[in-house]
């Protein structure tokens, strides 16, 4: 097989596979984990059932890929965010924005519709590990950010990263929380900008006149 053949076959398993991830998003928004079916997968794309077990051994290995390729995005949406500004203050609470309206508008129907379902500890070990090494990475980021922040002094020292992370998290973990900012586009923003002042008003340094 020449270099050509393989890389032409290459680029066709990569198109076919953004395919059924982008098939298989849209029906887990719209039916949920249980009643999406790998048929109904398969028809949408315009593919043999066989053809997605060639990608994905199983239902639970589609949804951990669909979920990894998300959080690779939301990652890089993180680095462009983090580059736009150039103090700490600013770049968290950029990161919190991006959080709470972009992320959370987009995928909160999916990760909803997945995550009393998929149980990935013992379906797919490796691709939990795989997860957990990604959320990893996003919390380094917001870590570097806070104590960057504390040591330029934008933060307060004495309260705890541990502390600061956790009330960051906190913000955007509630179903409640989820729910007003993509059902209610009215308050959503005025809710966003609230909830981002209070969680400043806790952590950063009062400026002296």
């Amino acid at each position: 097989m020449s270099i050509t053949s393989h890389s032409l076959k290459e680029k066709q398993r990569l198109e076919r596979e953004t395919l059924i991830l982008q098939a298989a998003e849209e029906m887990l928004e719209q039916k949920g984990y249980h009643e999406t079916s790998m048929d109904e997968i398969a028809a949408r794309v315009g593919i043999a059932k066989g053809t997605i077990y060639i990608h994905f051994p199983s239902k639970d290995a589609l949804v951990i890929a669909l979920l990894e390729r998300n959080m690779q995005k939301f990652l890089a949406g993180i680095d462009a965010v983090i580059e736009q500004h150039s103090t700490s203050r600013a770049r968290l609470e950029a990161l919190l924005r991006y959080i709470m309206t972009d992320l959370l508008q987009k995928q909160m129907h999916l990760f909803s519709s997945i995550s009393h379902s998929l149980d990935l500890k013992y379906q797919e070990p490796e691709g939990e590990a795989r997860l957990g090494g990604l959320w990893q990475r996003i919390t380094e980021r917001v870590v570097a950010l806070i104590e960057e922040g504390q040591a330029t002094g934008e933060f307060k020292r004495a309260l705890s990263t541990q502390a600061m992370l956790y009330a960051f998290f906190s913000l955007f973990a509630t179903r409640h929380l989820k729910k007003h900012i993509v059902n209610d586009e009215h308050t959503s923003q005025r809710l966003v900008d609230q909830l981002i002042e209070i969680y400043f008003t806790g952590i950063a340094v009062e400026s002296r006149s």
